[in-house]
């Protein structure tokens, strides 16, 4: 079943996210948070180059829901 959730709200600091880098994948909250901008602090460390592409997914209810994708700085 599908759902649409409507519009995805800004990531906020002190939010919680799982973070997709490659084949790993980690717990990460948001530090700072700006437009199209984030820094996250993850609780284990991931191997990845710079302008690797990761996904993060923010808690909806029982669910992980993906809100996005980025490029690693």
């Amino acid at each position: 079943e599908v759902v649409d959730l409507g519009k995805v709200d800004e990531i906020r600091k002190g939010e919680l996210m799982v973070v997709n880098a490659g084949t790993s994948t980690t717990l990460g909250t948001i530090i700072e948070a700006k437009k199209g901008k984030a820094k996250l602090r993850l609780k284990k460390p991931v191997c990845v180059d710079r302008g690797s592409r990761i996904t993060l997914s923010r808690r909806s209810k029982t669910r992980w829901c993906l809100i996005g994708h980025g490029v690693v700085e």
